[in-house]
């Protein structure tokens, strides 16, 4: 597992078949982001208050296009 940080903000991204689990997650930390890859393609899920939500329908064939994406989606949340 990967692990980047930005604006009290984690970014979990899981390698192929590993899985998020509560010892790994950084207990300071209320909104998350968990990139992982699901069959051959990969997808993300984000919680803040709400719990884990799928903010697209998209998937993406790369970690990086996913990490892109939820990045895009948690800058896009601090404008509103």
């Amino acid at each position: 597992m990967k692990t980047f940080i930005s604006s009290a903000t984690a970014f979990y991204i899981l390698a192929p078949g590993e899985k998020l689990s509560r010892g790994k997650m950084n207990p300071d930390i209320s909104r998350m982001y968990v990139i992982y890859q699901d069959n051959l393609i990969w997808t993300y899920r984000y919680k803040w208050i709400n719990g884990w939500e799928k903010p697209t329908d998209d998937v993406f064939s790369t970690e990086n296009d996913a990490l892109n994406s939820a990045y895009d989606h948690f800058l896009l949340s601090k404008i509103k």
